[in-house]
């Protein structure tokens, strides 16, 4: 879920905390969820657009990533903010490259308001020299940093339909007005172009995705923890995902898992899927246990699927504490506030069973897992 936050969660741990909990959370699916926000069935381009305001109180962020095959992982996240929800916001742009021998480049930078613009209508944004152009189907990216030693310029054509769960919105509290917010607009896409970096230049072309992400909740306060996945092989795609609440809301938990054929959804179940996880490790960096291995399994009438994430190596590991102020960090500890985000290289092991064809698929991925609560309990399944 796409989403390249990992700086969002040790604020939102530390925020809201004198607002009463809510008492219920939902993931919005029903007729009235669609009613209430103007939504059909299949999106539309104008809700790749600018949802939020830029008045104090909501997040916002597009996030863009594409992988070659030999291992290059390129990821680009336009933010509107993704945290001080009740201040101004400060829209950056973030890049991260990771190359197949282990360099990574790491690419931050912010822009006046001034120098900022964003489309209601559709995907059209500025953040200082950076931009995106596009609608669901095509999408222009221009990263430029403000010195020049960082440019890219990259197209991500839509191989397939957009999707969301549901309305994509869950509304936590018994008057659903706050809520977090969830389109995935490009499930699979092909994303090419030239990267620049320190004036060495290269040309990517590889397999792309793109998923866009706001709301008006602290998400540290409504999440405890969530892991996220997809790929592509052959003509399948498929998005697995799995949240769990927060502790006020009982750790109510939210697995997901999508399948698509050739573009389309041939599989989409967000009730019956289940998740579970093999073997335990202590992390070598957070000094944390974290599950080795995620299996997913879905039946659907006459199709199912299990589907084996095998975490590999990692990729970037964040004690979201560091980049907090001491006394934040320090409150933070003592409440037994400890947030890591990870992101991981690993395999990918896919079995469907299609109108009784058995199919395996065999692939590597990124996988992503934002632990937020304060307490583990071996991921509260």
């Amino acid at each position: 879920m796409k989403l390249f936050c990992f700086f969002i969660m040790a604020v939102s741990m530390l925020c809201g905390c004198n607002t009463p909990p809510p008492s219920t959370i939902v993931l919005g699916k029903e007729p009235k969820h669609f009613l209430k926000e103007g939504l059909t069935k299949v999106p539309q381009d104008w809700e790749d657009g600018f949802r939020t305001s830029m008045e104090p109180g909501t997040f916002e962020w597009w996030y863009f990533d594409g992988h070659t095959e030999d291992g290059l992982y390129v990821i680009i996240v336009f933010y509107k903010n993704f945290t001080g929800m009740q201040s101004e916001p400060v829209p950056f742009v973030s890049v991260r490259i990771n190359y197949p021998d282990g360099k990574k480049v790491e690419y931050e930078e912010a822009a006046p308001l001034d120098q900022v613009k964003f489309s209601t209508e559709n995907t059209d944004f500025k953040i200082g020299k950076s931009w995106v152009k596009g609608n669901l189907n095509r999408y222009d990216i221009h990263v430029e940093s403000a010195s020049g030693h960082i440019k890219a310029d990259l197209t991500l054509e839509s191989k397939s339909r957009p999707w969301r769960p549901g309305t994509g919105f869950w509304y936590f509290g018994d008057s659903g007005d706050e809520y977090y917010a969830w389109l995935v607009a490009v499930p699979h896409g092909e994303l090419k172009g030239n990267l620049n970096i320190n004036g060495n230049e290269e040309t990517f072309s590889g397999i792309g995705y793109h998923d866009h992400n706001w709301g008006n909740v602290e998400l540290g306060d409504v999440w405890h923890h969530w892991w996220w996945s997809r790929a592509h092989f052959d003509d399948k795609t498929f998005i697995a995902a799995y949240l769990v609440s927060d502790e006020k809301f009982a750790y109510e938990k939210f697995p997901m898992f999508l399948l698509m054929d050739e573009g389309e959804i041939l599989m989409e179940d967000l009730e019956n899927v289940s998740m579970t996880t093999e073997g335990m490790e202590m992390h070598p960096v957070s000094n944390k246990g974290v599950e080795k291995n995620l299996i997913f399994e879905s039946h659907d009438g006459a199709h199912s699927a299990k589907l084996k994430l095998l975490r590999k190596k990692d990729l970037t590991t964040v004690d979201l504490l560091d980049i907090q102020p001491w006394y934040k960090a320090a409150l933070a500890r003592l409440l037994g506030i400890d947030p890591w985000y990870y992101r991981f290289y690993a395999g990918v092991e896919l079995e469907t069973h299609i109108n009784g064809e058995i199919n395996t698929y065999k692939n590597n991925t990124l996988l992503e897992f934002m632990e937020l609560g304060k307490t583990k309990e071996s991921q509260i399944q």
